[in-house]
């Protein structure tokens, strides 16, 4: 882009999908609180989602196939991968969303909590069985990481035009 463009020498261009700048407003959405039991009821009904923690080598973030059972959030993963450092107990942020483009409307729910290795032979079992918690990645996966919540919030977001009723 050059000044005759009408843009600045050397300024990057910011143009995005649709010819959109980045920040323009592309319709207006209302934004509605989830109560605990609709959060809850989301977490049990999906099965993939993303974890987020500090590692020793900086901030990660890695989907997850889980299960939610027993009040917990259920993964397996490699005793020896990035995901095993949860085997100890670790601060993490869990969250499980759907967005529909097309609609411009979805959801998102957020899970903060403790992470930590289980032993349990029930819960091993659960994830290894149960659908949507065997994880999508090939070799040992033998781990069972548990995620205790201390906070469960959600937000669902609809375009203003959209009426009150779900």
């Amino acid at each position: 882009m050059d000044a005759s463009d009408g843009g600045a020498v050397g300024a990057p261009d910011r143009t995005v999908h649709g010819g959109l700048q980045p920040g323009a407003i592309r319709g207006r959405r209302r934004t509605y609180d989830l109560d605990d039991a609709r959060c809850r009821q989301l977490l049990e009904s999906h099965d993939m989602g993303r974890v987020a923690w500090s590692a020793a080598d900086g901030p990660q973030l890695f989907p997850v196939s889980y299960l939610w059972w027993d009040g917990r959030i259920l993964f397996r993963t490699s005793p020896y991968g990035l995901l095993s450092e949860l085997v100890r107990r670790t601060a993490v942020v869990f969250e499980v969303d759907e967005i529909d483009d097309v609609h411009r409307r979805g959801w998102s729910v957020i899970v903060r909590g403790r992470a930590s290795g289980i032993a349990s032979p029930d819960a091993a079992h659960r994830t290894a069985v149960l659908g949507g918690a065997g994880p999508w990645g090939g070799g040992d996966r033998n781990l069972v990481i548990a995620i205790a919540p201390m906070e469960v919030t959600g937000r669902e977001f609809r375009p203003a035009d959209d009426g009150d009723g779900h």
